[in-house]
Protein backbone atom coordinates (compact mmCIF):
# COMPACT_ATOMS: atom_id res chain seq x y z
CA UNK A 1 0.00 0.00 0.00
CA UNK A 2 1.34 3.66 -0.66
CA UNK A 3 -0.02 6.40 0.73
CA UNK A 4 0.72 10.26 0.72
CA UNK A 5 0.13 13.29 3.31
CA UNK A 6 -0.84 16.71 2.89
CA UNK A 7 -1.53 18.46 5.77
CA UNK A 8 -1.46 21.83 7.46
CA UNK A 9 1.43 21.98 10.29
CA UNK A 10 1.51 23.83 13.48
CA UNK A 11 4.17 23.98 16.03
CA UNK A 12 4.72 25.87 19.38
CA UNK A 13 8.52 27.12 19.10
CA UNK A 14 10.36 28.87 22.15
CA UNK A 15 13.64 30.47 20.75
CA UNK A 16 16.75 32.10 22.22
CA UNK A 17 19.30 34.43 20.34
CA UNK A 18 22.49 35.62 22.16
CA UNK A 19 26.09 36.49 21.83
CA UNK A 20 28.55 33.92 22.13
CA UNK A 21 30.97 36.68 23.59
CA UNK A 22 28.46 38.08 26.22
CA UNK A 23 28.41 41.58 25.09
CA UNK A 24 24.89 42.22 22.97
CA UNK A 25 21.84 41.66 24.94
CA UNK A 26 19.64 38.03 24.76
CA UNK A 27 16.54 37.71 22.45
CA UNK A 28 14.04 35.51 22.98
CA UNK A 29 10.64 34.71 21.41
CA UNK A 30 7.67 31.83 22.12
CA UNK A 31 5.24 31.86 19.21
CA UNK A 32 3.44 29.10 17.59
CA UNK A 33 4.32 28.76 13.88
CA UNK A 34 1.71 27.56 11.31
CA UNK A 35 2.55 26.16 7.91
CA UNK A 36 2.56 22.94 5.83
CA UNK A 37 3.41 19.29 5.66
CA UNK A 38 3.62 16.86 2.37
CA UNK A 39 5.19 13.29 2.27
CA UNK A 40 4.53 9.57 1.39
CA UNK A 41 5.32 6.28 3.02
CA UNK A 42 4.10 3.00 1.87
CA UNK A 43 3.54 -0.64 3.93
CA UNK A 44 4.76 -4.22 2.85
CA UNK A 45 2.93 -7.13 4.36
CA UNK A 46 5.65 -9.67 5.49
CA UNK A 47 2.98 -12.20 6.74
CA UNK A 48 -1.15 -11.42 7.39
CA UNK A 49 -0.27 -10.23 10.40
CA UNK A 50 3.00 -8.60 10.24
CA UNK A 51 3.08 -5.40 8.32
CA UNK A 52 6.08 -3.20 7.65
CA UNK A 53 5.57 0.33 7.32
CA UNK A 54 8.25 3.54 7.00
CA UNK A 55 7.17 7.58 5.40
CA UNK A 56 8.92 10.57 4.97
CA UNK A 57 7.30 13.98 5.24
CA UNK A 58 8.59 17.36 4.81
CA UNK A 59 7.58 20.29 6.81
CA UNK A 60 7.74 23.89 6.55
CA UNK A 61 6.53 26.18 9.19
CA UNK A 62 8.16 29.30 7.51
CA UNK A 63 11.16 31.86 8.79
CA UNK A 64 11.64 34.33 11.49
CA UNK A 65 14.28 37.08 11.35
CA UNK A 66 15.46 38.85 14.41
CA UNK A 67 17.66 41.81 15.07
CA UNK A 68 19.83 42.70 18.30
CA UNK A 69 21.92 46.32 18.72
CA UNK A 70 24.37 46.16 21.12
CA UNK A 71 27.14 49.06 22.21
CA UNK A 72 30.19 48.08 22.67
CA UNK A 73 32.53 50.28 24.26
CA UNK A 74 35.97 50.80 22.78
CA UNK A 75 38.50 53.63 22.84
CA UNK A 76 38.23 56.42 22.16
CA UNK A 77 34.50 56.01 22.17
CA UNK A 78 31.46 53.72 21.79
CA UNK A 79 30.60 51.39 18.78
CA UNK A 80 27.24 50.43 17.85
CA UNK A 81 26.65 46.95 16.25
CA UNK A 82 24.12 45.15 14.94
CA UNK A 83 23.26 41.31 14.29
CA UNK A 84 20.61 39.75 12.04
CA UNK A 85 19.70 36.17 12.52
CA UNK A 86 17.25 34.07 10.60
CA UNK A 87 15.64 31.08 11.54
CA UNK A 88 13.95 28.76 9.31
CA UNK A 89 11.88 25.97 10.25
CA UNK A 90 11.70 23.30 7.84
CA UNK A 91 12.87 20.32 7.67
CA UNK A 92 12.55 16.44 6.82
CA UNK A 93 11.19 13.46 9.00
CA UNK A 94 11.80 9.70 8.13
CA UNK A 95 9.87 7.59 10.50
CA UNK A 96 9.52 3.31 10.03
CA UNK A 97 7.14 0.78 12.09
CA UNK A 98 5.91 -2.71 12.40
CA UNK A 99 2.93 -3.51 12.53
CA UNK A 100 1.63 -6.27 14.16
CA UNK A 101 -1.98 -7.33 13.96
CA UNK A 102 -3.51 -9.53 16.55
Amino acid sequence: MIFRHPEDAFSPRSHTIADVGGEAPTTSKEDTYYGWTAGAGGEFAITPRIRLKADWLYYDLGSESFRTRSVLQVEPGDVLVTQRSKLDLTGNTIRGGVIVAF
